[in-house]
């Protein structure tokens, strides 16, 4: 390793592995529709022919 970087130790390795079993404070809820969250697909679309709308979407 380089740099001052030290591995953790003692109560903060306790603390960083049930922070880790946590998982993420901003994770999805099921129940919750709101905390859904999407990622933006874009998608290349020849004109000519152009495909059918419905095997562009499945693919």
């Amino acid at each position: 390793m380089s740099g001052d970087w030290t591995p953790a130790r003692g109560a903060a390795l306790d603390w960083c592995h049930a922070r880790l079993r946590e998982g993420p404070a901003y994770a999805e809820d099921p129940e919750k529709r709101g905390s859904a969250r999407a990622m933006p697909i874009v998608l290349h679309v020849p004109r000519d022919p152009r495909p059918a709308r419905t095997p562009l979407l499945e693919a």
